[in-house]
């Protein structure tokens, strides 16, 4: 059985930044914010990372980067989700990178946005990627670019 390391923030002081790091395998990391202008950042490297950054207030910055270090033969090895609420002129960033293998599974990330004036930006590399974007409100933007590295025989 593999350990959890769970990394959780809340209610940040205003200018200061939720950074989460995490290395290994079956990285947890959390990070939930109210109020105007939060940012968190959270950066995981290894095997079955699930990462969710709720913010709720005006002009958010979330930044998800997951990297998985190798094939693996269970999923999913990433799995990012934003959430932001509350206004608007928030933004969204989830970057996701799996190395190609024999078993590779999915890049699965999502963002919900309520409010005008938001962006998200998807960009997953490797793997069998899946995104999903709903956002709810006017003047909206979505931006999903997505790779597959097949292995070679």
């Amino acid at each position: 059985m593999q350990a959890v390391l769970l990394s959780t923030t809340s209610l940040r002081l205003p200018a200061t930044p939720a950074v989460q790091t995490q290395a290994g395998e079956w990285n947890i990391a959390g990070s939930f914010q109210t109020g105007n202008g939060n940012e968190s950042v959270q950066a995981q490297t290894g095997n079955v990372n699930v990462a969710i950054a709720v913010q709720d207030g005006n002009n958010g910055t979330a930044t998800q980067v997951q990297s998985s270090d190798g094939p693996v033969g269970f999923p999913p090895p990433n799995v990012a989700v934003i959430l932001q609420s509350g206004g608007g002129g928030n933004d969204a960033t989830q970057v996701q990178s799996t190395m190609g293998g024999v078993y590779v599974f999915p890049n699965i990330a999502g963002v919900l946005q309520y409010g005008s004036n938001n962006s998200s930006t998807q960009v997953q590399t490797g793997g069998y990627n899946v995104s999903g974007v709903a956002q709810v409100g006017n003047n909206n933007t979505a931006n999903v670019v997505q790779t597959t590295i097949f292995p070679t025989p």
